[in-house]
């Protein structure tokens, strides 16, 4: 058989058929090898399809639980607006409700003070007429009841003036409750609710201009004539009489000590209501009292006016004869310190909000900005700390500083004529008062840097002016026409 084989090999087309069928299985083998290779990668397909498929169930859900969230989560947020809204409709009504009833208490104030008023009035008259006919002693004793009665309006005074800036701020608080609900949604509030430091203040209201009838009225009355004693003018010993005096008391400045010594000396105390003195007074009645005692013995002049007002105020344009201003300046931060101590142990809205929205002194400036004003404001309201210094050294007579009070008064005293009386220091800071840092004294400084600059440049002023005092002579021309 081999041998067969081996001579048809030798034939030539014998070799070329075999040779072709060696390259047929060549071929197939190289196919089957192919075809293993694909099955291979078929296999990895469809083993990759099966994992791309248990991943799509994973993430479809992943997906149904996070839609379930979503959607408890948005059942949560329309049940909170929901509370919300239903807590701002509660608190804008007790708010209403507080409003109204401390509107109540400060519409009963004025008749009482009207009362007490003409009852001093009344007093002050029968006084007088008595006190020609009795002995230095009881004179005295009867002055002394007088001054009781005017220290009773001074307190009441104070006490409106305490209502009114809680009715401010109340109204402040009614207005961002009420623009926030108007524009935002109630998700929102909630949200911004615990940090009312984010919230603009409102705009601070300016002095109201003086209506043209009365400033007809006024000068009709012979008002809007006086000038203002300067502080040069002072150092001439003016004639006689003593002039009316107009007092900007700067809250936390010691104006409050300075008030009860002036009604040691002076005839009348003449407080405004909030910023005006047209809301207590007629424009004849703020004229008579400003005019030029009738005599030595008249019983309500010389006057004096007091008030937190500014060198705007309409009391300025209303004197119908020359007249003298002061005020007290402090350190601004002792001063914004003083102002925060005070009301956080006050029973008051300030006093509540301190404590209930834990605020600290930082905060309390920037949310009742429109109360703790800067001090150049009262005498540039609308202009820079160099106009503020300007109108302070040119349109007040003799401003002093809370810190050299006693220097101050004294100063005052020989330049007016006014009599050396005892005092003590009025609305200090009881124990107990809200702490600051280190660290918010530095931020208050940054807050408070044109006022700080204000007040170094008005001391400066002030040691000057020291050193050009008079010296005390036996009797000042005024003097004799004080209480």
């Amino acid at each position: 058989m081999e041998r067969v084989v081996r001579v048809l090999m030798k034939v030539p087309a014998v070799r070329r058929v075999m040779s072709r069928l060696a390259n047929v299985e060549a071929a197939i083998e190289k196919q089957q090898s192919l075809l293993d290779t694909l099955g291979h990668h078929w296999e990895e397909m469809i083993a990759s399809q099966v994992r791309q498929h248990d991943q799509v169930q994973e993430a479809m859900t992943r997906f149904a639980r996070q839609r379930a969230r979503i959607a408890s989560i948005g059942d949560a947020v329309h049940s909170q607006r929901t509370q919300i809204g239903v807590l701002l409709e509660q608190a804008q009504a007790a708010t209403a409700e507080v409003l109204r009833a401390q509107q109540a208490q400060i519409d009963a104030l004025p008749a009482q003070l009207r009362e007490l008023t003409a009852a001093s009035e009344g007093h002050s008259a029968a006084l007088a007429e008595v006190s020609q006919h009795l002995p230095p002693a009881q004179r005295a004793n009867l002055e002394a009841a007088l001054h009781g009665q005017q220290l009773q309006l001074g307190a009441l005074n104070s006490t409106v003036f305490a209502q009114q800036t809680q009715l401010a701020a109340l109204n402040d608080l009614v207005r961002q409750m009420s623009s926030g609900a108007g524009n935002k949604p109630a998700a929102v509030i909630g949200a911004e609710g615990g940090n009312r430091n984010n919230q603009p203040e409102a705009p601070a209201v300016p002095p109201a201009t003086i209506p043209d009838s009365l400033e007809q009225e006024l000068l009709e009355l012979g008002g809007g004539k006086g000038t203002v004693y300067r502080f040069d003018d002072l150092l001439q010993r003016q004639e006689s009489p003593a002039p009316p005096l107009i007092f900007l008391h700067i809250p936390k400045a010691a104006g409050s000590t300075l008030n009860s010594l002036l009604m040691k000396s002076y005839k009348f105390r003449a407080d405004s209501r909030g910023d005006s003195f047209f809301a207590r007074y007629t424009p004849r009645e703020l004229v008579d009292l400003a005019s030029v005692p009738r005599s030595e013995d008249d019983r309500t002049r010389p006057v004096f006016f007091t008030g937190h007002i500014n060198l705007d105020n309409e009391i300025f344009r209303s004197m119908p004869v020359r007249y003298v201003a002061i005020t007290l300046l402090r350190d601004p931060i002792e001063r914004v310190i003083s102002h925060y101590r005070f009301n956080s142990t006050q029973p008051s809205v300030f006093q509540d909000a301190i404590r209930d929205e834990g605020l600290s002194i930082v905060d309390y400036c920037r949310k009742f900005a429109g109360t703790v004003r800067k001090q150049y404001e009262v005498f540039a309201p609308d202009g820079s700390v160099d106009v503020a210094l300007r109108r302070l050294a040119e349109e007040v007579s003799f401003f002093g500083l809370q810190s050299e009070f006693g220097q101050y008064v004294e100063a005052l005293g020989r330049l007016l004529g006014l009599p050396v009386n005892p005092y003590k220091m009025l609305n200090m800071t009881t124990p107990g008062a809200a702490g600051v840092t280190q660290d918010q004294v530095s931020e208050l400084q940054s807050l408070f840097a044109d006022d700080i600059a204000f007040y170094d440049r008005a001391v400066e002023i002030y040691r000057e002016r020291l050193t050009r005092m008079p010296k005390l002579i036996a009797e000042h021309p005024w003097t004799r026409f004080y209480s």
